[in-house]
């Protein structure tokens, strides 16, 4: 963590003694929270994901994720240090030439990056050749969808390993043998699970040994989300199938609208079909004060809001269907890949006030 001064007026927090890293979150949910790691915490997910993923000495990890992200931070960085592997981190964004030129040149035998990556490089017309002798590629931040993890085993020879880590706790689980229908893996070392809900389906809570050990600018609230056994409520929901962990939403992030809880995966679910749009679902206000539940959907042209509407309509409870679909070419994301919901809401402001 880089030794800087405060800024005037304010007072510098102080780190707890044990803290050797400072980490910040993503902010794509909220402002972003800065998570002190003691020395053994970041020692300890670099040996868990090396020995789940057998990552040894002499190895090239290539990666196009900045590594103040868990995904190269936990993934990368340490692991390759530990192991002895040589490790590339380039700079720019991953255009499909861009990553084709890295592959030739370093020979990786793993990839790591976000699933931007991987879809820049479905859309190359170009044949690249040195992605059907990767061992070994990574996705994470954002779930790869599966038609395009699909479409570039088919086409390159790819197989693509997603994998589901949180950063307050750190890389959670890895499945060697990526496939559709396989979920995000089984639990790497040193990481436990736990379901709160019904027939062990319900909120994701977890224990490891890279956990966090508190929020720098928000003291107490990191501590506030682990229950009476240190477990910390992730948000997601989500079970364990055939020992690998598949999820099904988040539990955090139920809409409200005149007392009546929505879960918006569900309308999401019904809005994107056979995953061939992909939609965002919030609430606005209206001219009167009243919640308003409204969709953003990017897909294909043959998409309607009325369509869109009617197939809620046709599958949802009344209360479920949004009162109004907006159509865009595609969703605004942030750099790590994941639909940015501030983004969306201006966009559907802009275009409700065009319209008005």
């Amino acid at each position: 963590m880089s030794r800087v001064a405060a800024a005037p007026g304010r007072t510098r927090p102080a780190l707890l003694e044990s803290t050797e890293v400072c980490r910040f979150t993503s902010g794509s949910t909220g402002s972003p929270s800065c998570i002190e790691f003691s020395g053994s915490a970041v020692r300890n997910a670099a040996r868990s994901w090396r020995e789940a993923t057998g990552l040894e000495a002499g190895e090239r990890v290539l990666c196009f994720a900045g590594l103040f992200n868990g995904l190269a931070f936990n993934t990368s960085l340490l692991p390759s240090f530990l192991a002895g592997a040589s490790l590339w981190v380039p700079s720019g964004l991953p255009s499909s030439g861009h990553v084709a030129r890295f592959l030739k040149q370093v020979r990786p035998t793993r990839l790591t990056g976000f699933p931007a990556l991987y879809e820049s490089l479905l859309r190359r017309e170009l044949p690249i050749p040195e992605l059907a002798e990767l061992p070994g590629s990574l996705s994470s931040a954002a779930p790869l969808r599966p038609e395009v993890a699909q479409n570039l085993r088919e086409r390159h020879g790819l197989a693509i390993s997603n994998y589901y880590g949180v950063a307050e706790a750190g890389p959670l689980t890895y499945d060697p043998v990526p496939g559709l229908g396989r979920g995000l893996g089984r639990p790497v070392p040193g990481v436990e699970f736990r379901f709160v809900g019904e027939d062990a389906v319900g909120e994701i809570r977890v224990r490891s040994g890279s956990m966090g050990s508190r929020y720098l600018n928000a003291p107490g609230v990191l501590e506030s989300r682990l229950d009476e056994d240190g477990f910390y409520r992730t948000g997601d929901e989500g079970r364990l199938v055939d020992g690998r962990l598949h999820l099904s939403g988040r539990s955090a992030k139920a809409i409200n609208i005149g007392g009546r809880k929505i879960d918006p995966t569900e309308i999401r679910e019904v809005l994107n079909g056979d995953s061939e749009a992909e939609s965002v679902v919030f609430a606005v206000s209206k001219r009167n004060g009243d919640p308003m539940l409204v969709a953003v959907v990017a897909g294909p042209d043959t998409l309607s809001p009325d369509g869109l509407r009617q197939r809620c309509r046709e599958r949802l409870a009344p209360y479920k269907v949004p009162e109004q679909v907006l159509l865009a070419r595609e969703l605004p994301r942030t750099s790590l890949g994941k639909p940015c919901l501030s983004a969306v809401r201006e966009l559907f402001a802009a275009a409700t006030r065009q319209d008005s």
